[in-house]
């Protein structure tokens, strides 16, 4: 299992900037950047971001609702903008996301637009590690079969590389969800996902935010809802489903000083001192949000950390 990942909040580059040196003193350096508004100047930010900390990993969200441009020949023609501008600042990754709510009928989904880039074999997306979003836990088998299909024809452009798993908190849907990417990871053999799953740091202002103002495709049980203790023990439970799988694990809570870091680090105490892992004896244990490796070998399962901005990601 590998490190967890940040996703960052923030209004604007100079409070994203702002945020630089809790990130560097606490050893927090892959962090995702979330694309909640309307043309967002993401090149931008990950510029501004890599000039004050050169040494951070960087995974920026694009959201092709909030990218939109008029037509999907002109949004698509922004993205391959964006794709190119990514290396030269020294970025290879993005996760591409067609964006919730209304969709207009001029909309480009990131199907579609996975499938025009495969059409163009000259496209900077292709020199780009693009992400795709996955959610296993649709209440209805219909909507979870189409999910699957939609995940199926996205793989087949051969332009994804990895798979961001939607949170949820039904533990036998995501061991589902995540026995059929591995089921078709082993049908063909010459492709390798990155898979990362979704967690929140319960709360209770976690909760009542899910339980009157719940996001976009985010399914989550009465029992999760009904106090800390319950979604304690849920959260714990899909992290060792996640190491079990080998899955990458998002945070998607706000991190924003020690306060936060110690709650979290107690918070994962119980799986630190649980977790499923392959047979080694490395181990790796949280330190101040940085993976700590105890050993001199590569750790079996590191932990990444991850924060999300206030709207869910899509």
């Amino acid at each position: 299992m590998s490190i967890m990942r940040f996703e960052l909040f923030f209004k604007s580059a100079l409070e994203l900037r702002r945020q630089v040196p809790f990130l560097k003193k606490s050893g927090i350096y892959r962090v995702n950047l979330p694309n909640k508004g309307k043309q967002n100047p993401m090149a931008d930010w990950c510029a501004q971001l890599k000039e004050v900390y050169p040494d951070v990993d960087i995974c920026p969200h694009y959201s092709l609702k909030y990218q939109y441009y008029g037509s999907p020949e002109k949004t698509f023609a922004h993205f391959e903008k964006f794709c190119a501008a990514l290396p030269t600042i020294g970025i290879q990754q993005c996760l591409l996301i067609s964006g919730g709510g209304k969709k207009r009928k001029s909309d480009l989904s990131t199907l579609a637009c996975l499938q025009m880039a495969q059409r163009r074999r000259n496209s900077s997306i292709h020199k780009i590690e693009i992400g795709s979003a996955f959610n296993p836990y649709f209440p209805k088998a219909e909507q979870r079969a189409e999910e699957r299909k939609t995940l199926k024809l996205k793989l087949s452009t051969g332009l994804v590389s990895s798979v961001w798993i939607q949170i949820g908190s039904d533990d036998k849907l995501l061991r589902e969800g995540l026995t059929f990417i591995k089921d078709i990871e082993k049908k063909h053999t010459d492709m390798k996902l990155e898979i990362y799953g979704s967690v929140f740091l319960p709360s209770e202002r976690l909760l009542n935010q899910m339980r009157f103002r719940p996001w976009n495709g985010v399914f989550l049980s009465e029992k999760y809802l009904s106090d800390i203790e319950s979604a304690n023990e849920i959260t714990l439970n899909m992290l060792k489903t996640y190491a079990e799988f080998d899955v990458t694990v998002l945070c998607e809570t706000s991190i924003r000083g020690d306060i936060d870091i110690r709650r979290f680090q107690n918070f994962l105490q119980p799986y630190n001192n649980n977790m499923v892992s392959k047979p080694s004896t490395d181990t790796c244990k949280l330190n101040a949000g940085a993976c700590i490796n105890t050993s001199d070998n590569s750790p079996s399962v590191n932990t990444y950390m991850y924060v999300e901005s206030e709207s869910k990601k899509e």
